[in-house]
């Protein structure tokens, strides 16, 4: 019986020891550590996907897409009639519209006699499904970028398309009001064009009126800035598919671009401008706060040489923007095409597994006119199948799993 005893033990002993040693060593089963972080409350849910957006949906894309792109045809059609009343005011031409601002464009579409209220109702569509296609993207954050810090994502991709879309908000109130009126009330507008005096009476009223136009000229001050950034840098170049190009062609957009943006820049400029001289001394109000901002230049010594470059520009702004709804990528990419996927359930910050690796976008010959992109060139994520799928590819390894 002892004998048996001790033979037992002697056999459990050999079995510890053969354990242990390295040979025959099983695989330890590590804990995930997502499994041992608690779940997130419905308001960590909320910051992580306001902090890491997702964008617009897979099957939101095709809306988007069309939104955006009818939208720029009749921004190009607004700055460029605009770029027209500023070449018509420096030529002094005859015409019966004196304002060269986007008010002034719109009362000029109305004013034809055939076909002026259809054009109304077809700029009133575009400028609408331009406004939503921007709060669309700015309220999902289409764009942001994985690489970029959370205020840059925010002010670009999310702050900017807002306050974008309630400008053309404003348009809409403009071209709503023109066409509740008749034709001899549109005409009547021509004879005084005068529609406030905003922002004269703000600026001479209380502290709270004029700390509102100061306000005001500070976000044209930052409009002028990112326009002049566009303007001198490339930074947009990957927002356009141009890689089915010819070279002129590809050149000829990037000029419109780059002369556009600099135009656009000089109006913000001009009329951030003229936000802060009316806090200094009172200005009379002529027609609208565009114009009588773009106007200021007809006073300084070659003002009309300037004004006829600026309608050149805005003509050049307005091309280039329709051409937009042809070459840009919709929904709006990341610059460095590395975006953010859902928001999962247990995770508090983005991960390997979380995240969504577009792949970059290569220039194939710039000679081909095939407009069909390459296969690893797409302007639609990826499904979250195959978001998944290949996190779990390109994973690193885990060393203590390689060690075991």
């Amino acid at each position: 019986m002892l004998d048996f005893l001790s033979e037992n033990r002697l056999v459990q002993l050999v079995w510890r020891i053969a354990k242990r040693s390295p040979g025959s060593r099983r695989p330890s089963i590590q804990a995930n550590p997502e499994e041992l972080t608690p779940p997130l409350t419905k308001r960590q849910k909320r910051w992580q996907s306001f902090k890491y957006p997702s964008g617009v949906k897979p099957q939101h894309a095709a809306i988007v897409r069309w939104l955006g792109r009818i939208g720029f045809v009749a921004k190009g059609i607004v700055y460029s009639v605009m770029g027209g009343l500023c070449i018509a005011t420096a030529q002094d031409l005859s015409t019966e519209v004196k304002a060269e601002s986007p008010m002034g464009a719109f009362l000029f579409l109305g004013l034809f006699e055939i076909g002026g209220t259809p054009i109304l109702i077809a700029m009133f569509v575009g400028i609408l499904f331009y406004a939503i296609w921007r709060f669309w993207e700015g309220s999902t954050g289409q764009g942001s970028d994985r690489t970029m810090s959370v205020f840059q994502n925010f002010f670009r991709y999310r702050l900017s398309p807002i306050v974008s879309g309630i400008v053309y908000v404003v348009y809409l109130v403009v071209i709503g009001e023109l066409l509740s009126e008749s034709m001899e009330e549109r005409h009547l507008r021509t004879t005084s064009q005068v529609t406030g005096c905003f922002p004269t009476c703000w600026a001479q009223g209380d502290w709270i009126h004029q700390m509102a136009v100061a306000v005001f000229g500070i976000a044209f001050v930052i409009a002028f800035v990112t326009q002049i950034q566009n303007g001198f840098s490339g930074r947009w170049y990957r927002d356009l598919m141009l890689h089915h190009c010819t070279r002129f062609e590809k050149y000829f957009v990037y000029m419109l671009g780059h002369l556009g943006f600099l135009a656009r820049a000089g109006v913000f400029m001009f009329v951030a401008v003229y936000m802060f001289r009316s806090l200094r001394q009172p200005m009379v109000p002529e027609r609208d706060p565009f114009s009588d901002a773009i106007n200021q230049i007809i006073s300084v010594h070659g003002g009309k040489v300037g004004l006829w470059f600026l309608g050149i520009g805005l003509i050049m702004f307005g091309l280039f923007a329709a051409l937009n709804a042809y070459y840009k990528y919709y929904p709006t990419a990341p610059p460095s095409r590395l975006a953010f996927s859902r928001p999962t359930t247990t995770s508090s910050s983005p991960t390997s597994a979380d995240e969504i690796s577009l792949p970059p976008l290569a220039a194939p010959s710039s000679h081909s006119n095939n407009r069909v992109a390459p296969a690893h060139v797409t302007d639609r994520p990826p499904s979250p199948w195959l978001q998944t799928r290949r996190a779990r590819r390109y994973q690193k390894p885990d060393i203590n799993d390689s060690m075991a």
